[in-house]
């Protein structure tokens, strides 16, 4: 290699021998981390963008499950909790008061003559008299109760926290909303009431027991002339 001599003479050239190898590796060992490291970078960044798109993804997964699952648990026509609905809903009021006690009133209501509407007048009548009497009994219940469509024209009722005089004074109230209802169909003013069988929850009594005793306080209402409320 050619030397460089300064104007003084000086020897000036680069520097060599095992000092000047050594600084070289160095260097070249920290090129070679700083491009790992902006790989590596990328590569992370990468991966949150795809771990975002998986949450999103999964969000919208979750959503599409909780909607799925209330409308399994929804009647299509009232919009009220169905029968499956009540079912799981019954279970968790019977442990919580196995756990806590308490008053506990179940209740079975029926609206009367219900064919009539439809003979008479066509299951779009009926779908409306059913609506209307959903809102009706939906809004005049306590967010603490619990309202199903349990099958056809008849509804379920649960009043937790509700003592047997309680629970009769609520479900004459109900049905006698339901009769000053101004229900109408093709201009006519049609008169609908409904019968309702009450019944009280009691400490070692199975659920299958006490939907029992209200199903037969609701067929006595149905046989003393309809249009009334009978208790277990």
């Amino acid at each position: 290699m050619a030397t460089i001599t300064s104007i003084h003479g000086a020897d000036v050239s680069p520097p060599h021998g095992p000092t000047h190898a050594r600084l070289r590796q160095l260097l070249e060992a920290l090129h070679a981390q700083q491009h790992t490291e902006q790989i590596m970078q990328a590569r992370i960044v990468s991966l949150q963008v795809e771990l975002d798109g998986y949450r999103k993804r999964l969000q919208r997964l979750n959503g599409l499950a909780h909607q799925q699952q209330r409308q399994a648990l929804t009647d299509v026509l009232t919009k009220l909790p169905n029968r499956r609905a009540w079912e799981l809903r019954l279970n968790e009021a019977l442990a919580c008061h196995r756990r806590h006690g308490g008053d506990l009133q179940l209740a079975f209501l029926d609206v009367d003559h219900f064919k009539r509407i439809n003979d008479d007048f066509g299951h779009p009548a009926g779908d409306k008299a059913l609506r209307l009497i959903a809102r009706l009994l939906a809004s005049r219940l306590r967010d603490s109760d619990f309202l199903a469509r349990y099958g056809g024209e008849e509804f379920a009722i649960l009043l937790p926290n509700t003592g047997r005089e309680a629970g009769y004074a609520v479900l004459s109230e109900l049905c006698k909303s339901i009769e000053s209802a101004p229900f109408h169909v093709r201009g006519r003013r049609l008169r609908i009431t409904c019968s309702a069988g009450l019944a009280s929850f009691s400490a070692g009594e199975s659920g299958v027991d006490t939907l029992r005793r209200a199903d037969q306080a609701l067929y006595r209402a149905k046989r003393n002339g309809r249009n009334r409320l009978e208790l277990d």
